[in-house]
């Protein structure tokens, strides 16, 4: 607690995260996977009595290690139930899993995010914040070595790794300054490639030295935009509606731009060709879809459903065809971001897919998440932590 008139601060408890301070008198916050309350006198500023568990099974975000959950003025309560991710910071494990589930360790256990194999399938590159939440920097796993090394120093978020078509370089983002690219092999400095406040996030680096991003606007959210890593380094806008759209990529052909959009009311799959993106434009999926990615061969194109991933076999011919997507795998085991840039990533064939194991969920049989309202909470609260 902090005092706005003289600063003056004094710690309350110990390990605890997401508190709230309720009217009646009660300090409600998070630790590990439960919700705990105390008795609190904001006259004094002081507790009374000890801590009391409320739920158990509360979820936290995948990225921002925040737990799930509010409440509300007229006494209800609501949280996400599901697997704790020991805040999001727990040493998940990097696993590729196959259509039928079979797990086979990449050797990598981390505080890690975001996973990108190199095109010549040696180097994984992922996200990984420091303990304190206040940086973010990018590590290159190298899969034959099985070492890990560290890319970016400079302080901020720095996240979103592509490489480029020969492996040898990584664009990435650092957060409210714009796109970097740097050597992979750690030689070199960082250059600026494209200067912006806003989030902007690359996601697909073409066989003509193009780079695909996202950026986010003031007028329509995200929108698509491409910027030419050999010309003059303009970036253009590639797709811009009033609804957002993002997660862009290119199959590895550079004909097809898939990316989901939300312009049914929720977030689909769709492809346009390219480079007339308005030439074209098909619906892939139905019932929700994010975060598509394209096999090395340009013949899956994959998507997160909303328990699943989904997977749809695509034509090789000049027309754009696929078939009926289907799920292929539950993702409940594996670690999701809500935010920003990636889930997982695809192997060359689109047999398999690169995933992040959560921590503590070995051999667990866990339920999908959940949304839980409970009414009239704040009487249970009263009762179960008197505050006098």
């Amino acid at each position: 607690v902090q005092s706005l008139s003289t600063g003056k601060r004094t710690g309350l408890i110990s390990g605890g995260s997401d508190a709230h301070y309720l009217p009646t008198g009660h300090l409600v916050y998070a630790l590990g996977d439960g919700l705990f309350a105390v008795a609190f006198d904001a006259a004094t500023l002081t507790l009374h009595g000890g801590p009391v568990s409320l739920v158990q099974g509360l979820f936290r975000g995948v990225i921002s290690a925040s737990a799930n959950y509010g409440v509300s003025n007229d006494g209800k309560l609501v949280y996400v139930n599901g697997i704790g991710v020991g805040g999001a910071l727990g040493q998940n494990s990097e696993v590729w899993v196959d259509r039928d589930g079979k797990e086979e360790p990449l050797g990598l256990s981390c505080t890690c995010s975001s996973p990108a194999v190199s095109p010549d399938g040696t180097r994984l590159a992922f996200d990984s914040p420091t303990p304190d939440l206040k940086d973010a920097d990018i590590w290159v796993w190298s899969v034959t070595q099985r070492t890990n090394t560290r890319l970016t120093f400079e302080p901020g978020y720095q996240l979103g790794s592509v490489w480029s078509p020969d492996s040898t370089r990584i664009a990435y983002e650092s957060l409210g300054e714009g796109i970097y690219v740097r050597p992979a092999d750690g030689t070199g400095m960082p250059e600026l490639l494209l200067k912006s406040t806003n989030t902007v996030i690359p996601w697909a680096w073409l066989a003509d030295d193009k780079l695909i991003f996202s950026e986010a606007t003031g007028s329509s959210g995200f929108d698509i935009g491409i910027v030419d890593l050999s010309g003059d380094r303009e970036h253009k806008p590639l797709l811009a509606t009033k609804f957002n759209e993002y997660r862009p990529t290119v199959s590895p052909d550079g004909q097809w731009l898939a990316y989901q959009s939300d312009e049914s009311g929720h977030y689909e799959i769709y492809v346009r060709p390219l480079p007339n993106v308005e030439a074209g434009k098909w619906q892939v999926s139905s019932g929700g879809g994010v975060e598509p990615k394209w096999s090395r061969d340009g013949r899956t194109l994959a998507f997160l459903g909303p328990a699943s991933i989904m997977v749809t076999t695509v034509g090789n011919g000049t027309a754009f065809v696929h078939d009926t997507p289907k799920a292929v795998l539950d993702r409940k085991l594996y670690a999701y971001n809500e935010l920003p840039p990636r889930t997982y990533d695809i192997s060359p064939d689109g047999q398999r897919f690169l995933l992040s194991r959560l921590a503590g969920t070995e051999g667990a049989n866990v339920e999908p998440l959940q949304i839980i309202v409970v009414t009239n909470w704040v009487e249970e609260l009263k009762a179960r932590v008197p505050t006098k």
